[in-house]
């Protein structure tokens, strides 16, 4: 690792601009180090880009080109430029969605029930699909239960589905508890070829392992927690991000399912107004680009497309998303690459 980070930090080789579709959310100044990680590491790739490097360039740098870094290379993957083009076209031209034999399923956060303020039950995804005339429902899933339980809950949901397709939005935890129903072999829905994560929680969050296991005073805390929220005791260790816990694994997309990771970027003066959502984006800043609960290297399932989203927290509810959310929609409903 030393070796690959002292190697060609800096180089003659000055990358051209971003591709103009690199979505960076209206309003949000155009940081400065996007313009220095055009010549920091110009020889790597996305693919070099692993979480042990990405927590170096932090700790060198800062959390700021660090997430820059991962921002500009994710936009130059090659695969990835024809469909942010093809997205970028969608949010100008809008229109009307050809297909609309498809049903939209949401997958919620964690705590949706309790804290819609946050956007976890989906509004603006509710919002976008009825402005688009898409039919749309909102898996009950347990809002404060572990991954198996709603795991369950979502396969026995799918085949109430009527449409010919099938469509999943999942949020945040949302993810996850879609990874444990296709890891257990419950998902067996032919008409489910595309799936749309926002923020995707499907490896866990650090938040949980510094927070909540391991060691006496760190099972106070969870217990403190618990009684607090109402959540169980599965769904705080269903997340952790070390081992043993679940979600510490890899996960790689479904065989026969699109998928497209939406994911946001923020800097540190990005992270929105919550008090705690600052607190957690700074504390795992010390491991590398974060949105305030997830990592976002980790957060990215492959292979899949990716929609990076400067500017934009783990809550992804600022209101002018909605002309990008809808060119998704149109996309996974009529768009070439995914038909």
């Amino acid at each position: 690792m030393s070796q690959i980070i002292s190697r060609n930090a800096t180089t003659d080789v000055l990358l051209p601009p971003l591709p103009e579709a690199a979505y960076i959310l209206p309003g949000v100044e155009r940081p400065l180090e996007l313009e220095t990680v055009r010549s920091l590491y110009a020889g790597l790739s996305l693919d070099d880009l692993s979480d042990d490097f990405l927590h170096e360039i932090t700790r060198r740098y800062s959390v700021d080109m660090a997430t820059s870094l991962l921002f500009d290379r994710v936009c130059r993957r090659s695969e990835n430029i024809e469909f942010l083009n093809a997205i970028q076209q969608l949010s100008t031209d809008g229109g009307d969605v050809q297909n609309k034999d498809v049903h939209i399923v949401l997958l919620p956060a964690a705590f949706y029930a309790q804290h819609p303020q946050y956007g976890g039950d989906g509004r603006l995804v509710k919002a976008t699909a009825r402005a688009l005339d898409l039919p749309y429902s909102l898996v009950p899933v347990e809002s404060l239960d572990g991954l198996e339980t709603n795991a369950r809950i979502i396969a026995d949901f799918l085949p109430s589905i009527s449409e010919s397709r099938i469509v999943i939005v999942s949020l945040s935890k949302g993810s996850a508890d879609l990874r444990y129903a296709f890891e257990c072999g419950w998902i067996k829905e032919p008409r489910l070829r595309h799936w749309i994560q926002i923020c995707g929680m499907h490896r866990g969050t650090p938040l949980i392992d510094e927070v909540y296991i391991g060691g006496k005073i760190k099972g106070l805390i969870k217990s403190g927690f618990m009684k607090m929220s109402g959540a169980t005791s599965s769904m705080v260790e269903d997340l952790a991000a070390k081992p043993p816990g679940y979600l510490s694994r890899e996960f790689r997309t479904p065989a026969g399912v699109k998928l497209i990771n939406v994911m946001g970027f923020p800097m540190r003066a990005h992270v929105s107004g919550s008090l705690f959502l600052k607190i957690r984006h700074r504390r795992l800043s010390r491991y590398g680009p974060n949105d305030g609960f997830v990592l976002l290297r980790d957060a990215i399932i492959e292979p899949g497309l990716i929609c990076p989203v400067l500017g934009a927290d783990h809550y992804f509810q600022e209101e002018n998303l909605d002309k990008l959310l809808a060119a998704l929609l149109r996309y996974v409903c009529a768009g070439p690459a995914l038909a």
